[in-house]
């Protein structure tokens, strides 16, 4: 497996709220597919952290659902969209 997909799933399963993702494996494969060659997954993974921590009443549910909303806005803001 590619290394940068290992530092995904690495940090998906060592985080204190991501690690809740089922099938983190396929997911961090995915999630590197994706927008790897849009993002540095890293840096925003990070972000989304320092999110969640400085919001605890605004806990998700969902995670995976969070982070791919979360990936999907950068690319809308990067083109000037807004949704």
């Amino acid at each position: 497996m590619n290394i940068e997909v290992e530092r995904i799933k690495k940090y998906l399963q060592e985080n204190k709220y991501f690690r809740t993702i089922d099938d983190i494996d396929s997911f961090a494969k995915l999630l590197f597919d994706t927008y790897a060659n849009r993002t540095d997954l890293m840096i925003e993974l990070k972000k989304m952290n320092i999110w969640l921590e400085s919001n605890p009443k605004r806990l998700k549910k969902n995670y995976k659902r969070f982070i791919t909303n979360w990936l999907n806005k950068l690319g809308s803001y990067k083109y000037g969209y807004s949704y």
